[in-house]
């Protein structure tokens, strides 16, 4: 049976077993015990900040795009009711006046009056910008404005709309670059850790620890083991094993 430390996959775990290895460093410093290289530690230690921080990124950009693409969202249906009830306001007054079709077509409508569906955001841009040019048009041919809702009113969930739209981009960028930032760190993350493994096995080998008892302290520094080589009843038995180790650390 091969035991093998299993070094971390994924970001959210690089920053756990590293802040739960310096915490536990420090525990076990008040009690006069130390598993862990002073240089060594230094480096965890310096590796843990921007690592951190860079995560924290990660978490404030995505809920600010959350919040943005949110914002878009509210905003465009706004548009597109706002865009939809002009049109049928128009469609009910020619009905309402026998107006002559050609009436629709100042609004963005063909003379069917047919609304379009299923448009993407950008094509809400602009119908909202016919109709609001189109109000003018037609109220410079004789016919009445717009009142329920009126073309300014149309201007200002435009305007809304379109901010929200633009303010998309750079919340994708700030969350990419957030990303790239992490990225950046990954290598060195895991560096540092295997050095802290490596460390730790030799400081816990002078303690002349049998290599169970070492596994149970790395546990308890957030290092996990993997069984490899075995049958799947031993693998299982040793996972029991190291779960009920932790929880006994808890």
């Amino acid at each position: 049976m091969a035991i093998s430390y299993d070094a971390p996959e994924n970001d959210r775990r690089r920053l756990l077993v590293l802040s739960t290895l310096l915490k536990s460093y420090d525990q076990d410093a008040l009690d006069g015990d130390s598993y862990i290289g002073a240089s060594v530690h230094a480096e965890a230690a310096a590796a843990y900040t921007p690592f951190n921080t860079a995560m924290d990124a990660i978490s404030a950009t995505l809920t600010a795009r959350s919040t943005v693409v949110d914002e878009k969202n509210r905003a465009f249906k706004y548009l597109e009711w706002g865009v939809r009830d002009a049109w049928e306001s128009v469609k009910r007054r020619m009905r309402r006046q026998d107006l002559n079709k050609n009436v629709l077509l100042y609004y963005g409508l063909p003379e069917s009056g047919e609304v379009p569906k299923g448009m993407p955001y950008a094509e809400w841009l602009l119908y909202a910008k016919d109709v609001i040019d189109g109000d003018g048009e037609a109220v410079a041919a004789g016919y009445a404005p717009l009142l329920d809702p009126s073309a300014a009113e149309i201007t200002t969930l435009r305007g809304a709309a379109q901010a929200s739209h633009d303010a998309i981009r750079p919340a994708d960028k700030a969350y990419d670059n957030a990303q790239t930032a992490v990225a950046d760190l990954r290598d060195d993350v895991d560096d540092v850790l295997a050095k802290v493994v490596r460390d730790m096995r030799y400081h816990l080998s002078v303690a002349e620890m049998d290599k169970e008892s070492e596994r149970r302290v790395m546990r308890g520094y957030g290092f996990t083991f993997i069984t490899v080589g075995t049958s799947p009843k031993e693998a299982v038995d040793e996972v029991l094993a190291g779960e009920e180790e932790e929880s006994n650390n808890e």
